[in-house]
C-alpha cells in the first residue's frame, strides 16, 4: 500500500483535474485548458454541462443555507433537471443527502428531456485565467462546489410572486462562442453561465434515453419557454423536437 500514489495523481504524474478527457471537450472547440496556476497545476476544462433554473448564485458555498425560504425555493424549483445535487455540506461541516432523481422522476419522459447540454464558451476566452474571472465558472473547486464547471441555467417556470424569484424567473440567454455582444451589451461573465455552442445556430443536447439532438440556439429561453420545457423533467409539458431543430 505504501507504493501507492495518492488518488489525486494518475500514474502520468499528473492530477486528476488535470488530465483531459475527450469525452467532455467538443471535438469543434478542441480539448481546453486553464492557465497554469502559481503551483503549476493546469486545469483540463470541459464542455458539456446539466440544467439548472435560474442563476445558481452562491448556493455551492458551504456558508449558502438551503433551509432559509430562499433556499428552499432553489431546492425545489431550480433542481429539476434530470442531473441534480446530491447534497449539501453547510458550514459545520454538516452534509444533508438529497433525494436522487429516478427514471420515475422524469415524468416528462427522458426522450423528451435534455440531460447535458453544451456549455456557452467565448472564443477569446477558451483558456480560462484567472483575468477575466473565469476561474469560478470554468476552472473545478474555484469556488461554488465546482457547480458553475457541471450546472448551465436557463429561465425557470415564470410563476410565483414575481420573475425575480430565484430558480423560477429569468436564466442567461444561450450564446454561440463567437458572439462579443448579448443583445445590444457586451457579453460579460453572467453569460457563461448559459447554454451556448461553436457550431452555426444549433446546440447539441443529450437527453435522458441518450439520444443526442440538436437545438436551435435561438430557442425561446424565456421563463417557461421551450428551453424550460425540454430540461425540466417533471413539468408535464413537452416540445415538438422537429418543430425546434
Amino acid at each position: 500500500a505504501k507504493d501507492l500514489q495518492p488518488f489525486t495523481e494518475l500514474q502520468s504524474g499528473l492530477a486528476l483535474v488535470e488530465t483531459p478527457m475527450p469525452t467532455y471537450s467538443c471535438p469543434t472547440r478542441g480539448q481546453r485548458f486553464a492557465e497554469p496556476r502559481a503551483d503549476g497545476v493546469v486545469f483540463a476544462l470541459g464542455d458539456y454541462a446539466g440544467v439548472f433554473f435560474g442563476f445558481l448564485l452562491d448556493q455551492g458555498s458551504p456558508s449558502f443555507d438551503y433551509n432559509t425560504p430562499v433556499g428552499q425555493v432553489l431546492k425545489e424549483y431550480g433542481w429539476r433537471g434530470i442531473i441534480s445535487k446530491a447534497g449539501h455540506r453547510n458550514s459545520s461541516g454538516v452534509y444533508t443527502q438529497w433525494p436522487r432523481v429516478k427514471s420515475k422522476d422524469i415524468t416528462d419522459g427522458t426522450s423528451n428531456t435534455i440531460a447535458i447540454m453544451e456549455k456557452a464558451v467565448w472564443s477569446q476566452r477558451y483558456t480560462a485565467s484567472s483575468e477575466w474571472s473565469e476561474g469560478w465558472y470554468e476552472i473545478p473547486g474555484w469556488s461554488h462546489n465546482a457547480h458553475q464547471t457541471t450546472m448551465r441555467s436557463v429561465s425557470g417556470d415564470g410563476k410565483g410572486a414575481s420573475l425575480g424569484t430565484p430558480a423560477r424567473g429569468y436564466g442567461p440567454t444561450p450564446v454561440g462562442d463567437d458572439a462579443a455582444t448579448v443583445g445590444s451589451t457586451p457579453r460579460s461573465e453572467t453569460d457563461e453561465q448559459a447554454f451556448g455552442s461553436p457550431h452555426n445556430g444549433i446546440m447539441l443536447a443529450v437527453f435522458g434515453d441518450g439520444s443526442v439532438h440538436g437545438i436551435n440556439i435561438d430557442i425561446d429561453p424565456d421563463p417557461g419557454g421551450a428551453l424550460f420545457r425540454l430540461g425540466c423533467r417533471d413539468d408535464g409539458e413537452t416540445v415538438d423536437l422537429g418543430s425546434i431543430n
